[in-house]
This record gives structure tokens, C-alpha cells and sequence, in this order.
């Protein structure tokens, strides 16, 4: 078959990548000249494990929509133009399918491991994860629920980190350079033949029960359409007259040069504030926050950034003494309740949608592109968590 993927993050390249394997003749749509917004600004925590949000609650939003300061921000704006998001959001809650949630990153743990393999491809991965608490107790009741081994405060202080009295280590998950692994996906499906276009805006246009994919003005000849275009899905999507009901997470990114010391020991994930920090080899030091609910801005203000340097500088390194390599704003596509749309796009008979994995984007992103693969092949591949993955849901 001639399939299309509209969208060139993580999620399009392993779809790319999968879909060739299959022998379908594929083409890649990216509307990134560079592939920068491409899921380069992940955390690159492959961490199923840490999946669980905190419950959104109506005192949540209303706290988080009135201060900028903390794992969470709600624009009031943003708010009052998606109210049925919200209320969705408040009613099914962020949380609800945390164990669905952990099985999808179980899955598509196990399929990076075979992909690294297989491939002999190493984009930095540091094996072993560590969530830090500033609480003794919430370490304990994770480790409880969802595995892991209980760090106590000693180990802890000998890691270098201060003001925190546990942890959790997970011992068989992974962090990984973000964008190195987009360029070694880009340059293995270029190899495998396929067809990438990039820096051109694709329309989609519906044709009875089908799409079809137009670019420059003329129809791209396609039996399959798949859009993987992340927090750009819902304007792809609405032109086929669908609400994908996702939404642009926004999360600042910072690659910090170490000058060739090892200041982060183990990628850590600073729980209580959603911050993250990985060093990704002797040079380079990624530091990643939670998210804003903003829209497409692409400028954190003074105050998230003053915040977000104050607690790495509490708990774990003077930022500020660092020289800045890069940074930007990464865009999670999330669904009300957090969890993937993933499946054909309702009432088309060759379109379909695999996006919305919010801040699990990377994390996610091969199990969600085998999954829709096995979809296109009339496959099964784990048929019990298809049904609330469905396009469908939020109708």
C-alpha cells in the first residue's frame, strides 16, 4: 500500500519505520524544514512507571490557572476557549488509566530495547531512572503501587542532591538524547527508501468515505493516510470536520554544556515539581519542566524560568553557572483524560490518527506507531487497550 504520515516526530518516524519494514511504500510529511520541533524538547525519560499525573480537580485548575508558579499552569484564556476539554477533564480527571497507561510504556519499552538492538543504534541511553520526593512517605506508597526500589535519604545525599528524604530507582528503564534519536530515525527510514518531505504545509481534504492528502496544490496519491502531527493533530484533523480534542502542553527544555564534569549522576525526575534533568554524556545536561496550558506560545516568562532555576538550584545544581547550548518550548499533544488517540479517524475508510501521548511522547511513541501499523495490516496487537485509545471516545 501507499501510505502517507503527516507529522515527523518520534511517533511518525517509528510509524515510518515500521510500515516499511511491512513493505508499504511510505511518505513522510514534516512540516519542519530541521525537524526542530520534532520531539527534540522531551525530557528523553523512557519511564512507563512514572506515567501517573496528579487527579485535576476544580481546585487544581482554579490554583493553577491563578499562579505560574509550580508543576502546573492553566491560561484562564485558554480555559474559556476549550471549555468542553476542561470539563472533560474534570470529570473523567488527568488520571483514571494509570494502569493501562504503564502497560502502553511497558510495551513500547520492550519494543525500544529490540529497536536499539536490532538497529545497533545508541542515542545516549543511560540506563536507570530515579523519581526524588521531598517526602520520605510518597517515595514509600509509590514504590508500594507501582514498583522499584525505595531510596532512602543516605543514598540519596550521596548523589550530590539536597532537601530530599526519598526515592524511587527504576533500575530496568531508560533516558535517552531526544534529538539524537530523531536524527537516527530520520537517517535509518531514509535508508530504508522512505519518501521525506519536508517544510511543506500538507492539507487533507475529504473525498467520499476517504481523505486525501494535497500538497502544493495537487493530490498525493495515498491508500492510507496517517496523521502523527503531535499538538498539531486538531487542525489537520478538522479539516476532515473531526475534533481530535487535543491540546498543546507546553514544557521548557534547557541543554545546559557541563564543561566535561559529571554533575547530574542518574536521570532523575524531581516528582513534587515536575521537573526532570538527564546527562546525556560528560557535555550536556538536559533540564525539562511540566507543562503550561497555554496554547502555541513559545516564550516561558521570567517567572517559570526564575522557578525553575531556584528548585534545581535547591535540590540539585546552580543552573545559573552553566553555559546555555539550547533551548525551546516542546509541545505535548494531550487528549482530557491523557491517554492516546490512536485508531481510524470516524467515518473514514482509509484515515487514520495516532497522537496525543502528552508528556509520554517519546516514552510512547513505538508502541503507539505498532499499534497503528497492526491496525492498517488487520493485525492484533494488545486489542484489549484499543477501545480506550478509540478516536472515537470523546464523542
Amino acid at each position: 500500500m501507499k501510505i502517507s504520515i503527516l507529522g515527523g516526530g518520534v511517533t511518525g518516524l517509528f510509524a515510518a519505520y515500521y510500515l516499511r519494514k511491512d513493505q508499504h511504500q511510505v511518505t513522510l510529511l514534516e512540516r519542519d524544514p530541521v525537524f526542530k520541533e520534532a520531539s527534540v524538547y522531551n525530557a528523553g525519560l523512557l519511564t512507563p512507571s512514572f506515567a501517573p499525573t496528579p487527579q485535576l480537580g476544580f481546585g487544581m485548575l482554579l490554583s493553577a490557572s491563578l499562579r505560574r508558579r509550580g508543576a502546573l499552569y492553566f491560561s484562564l484564556g485558554e480555559v474559556v476557549r476549550h471549555p468542553s476539554w476542561y470539563w472533560t477533564s474534570l470529570r473523567r480527571g488527568l488520571t483514571g488509566f494509570e494502569d493501562k497507561t504503564i502497560k502502553f510504556g511497558e510495551a513500547s519499552l520492550k519494543l525500544y530495547r529490540e529497536f536499539f538492538a536490532e538497529e545497533s543504534l545508541n542515542p545516549d541511553i543511560v540506563p536507570g531512572v530515579v523519581g526524588l520526593y521531598s517526602r520520605a512517605e510518597d517515595a514509600k506508597r509509590f514504590a508500594e503501587k507501582y514498583g522499584g526500589r525505595f531510596l532512602p535519604k543516605r543514598e540519596i545525599d550521596e548523589l550530590g542532591l539536597q532537601g530530599l528524604e526519598g526515592g524511587v530507582e527504576l533500575a530496568g528503564e531508560l533516558s535517552i538524547n531526544p534529538r539524537k534519536l530523531v536524527g537516527l530515525l530520520y537517517e535509518r527510514i531514509s535508508k530504508m527508501g522512505v519518501e521525506i518531505i519536508t517544510g511543506k504545509e500538507a492539507k487533507l481534504e475529504r473525498d467520499g468515505r476517504g481523505a486525501t492528502v494535497v500538497l502544493d496544490g495537487k493530490r498525493l496519491e495515498s491508500d492510507k493516510i496517517l496523521i502523527t502531527a503531535g499538538s498539531w493533530t486538531r487542525p489537520l484533523c478538522s479539516q476532515l470536520h473531526y475534533d481530535a480534542k487535543i491540546l498543546p502542553a507546553s514544557g521548557l527544555a534547557m541543554i545546559f554544556d557541563t564543561g566535561g564534569k559529571t554533575l547530574v549522576k542518574r536521570p532523575m525526575l524531581l516528582e513534587d515539581y515536575g521537573i526532570a534533568l538527564a546527562q546525556h554524556n560528560e557535555t550536556m545536561l538536559r533540564v525539562t519542566s511540566f507543562f503550561e496550558m497555554v496554547g502555541f506560545k513559545k516564550e516561558y516568562g521570567a517567572a517559570r524560568r526564575k522557578w525553575l532555576f531556584d528548585i534545581t538550584r535547591k535540590h540539585v545544581i546552580d543552573l545559573s553557572s552553566l553555559k546555555v547550548l539550547d533551548e525551546g518550548i516542546g509541545f505535548r499533544p494531550c487528549t482530557p483524560d491523557q491517554f492516546p488517540l490512536v485508531g481510524a479517524i470516524p467515518g473514514y475508510d482509509n484515515a487514520f490518527v495516532a497522537s496525543g501521548n502528552c508528556r509520554l511522547g517519546v516514552t510512547l511513541a513505538p508502541a503507539t506507531a505498532f499499534m497503528i501499523k497492526s491496525m492498517i495490516n488487520g493485525r492484533e496487537y494488545l486489542d484489549e487497550l484499543r477501545p480506550s485509545m478509540s478516536p472515537a471516545r470523546f464523542r
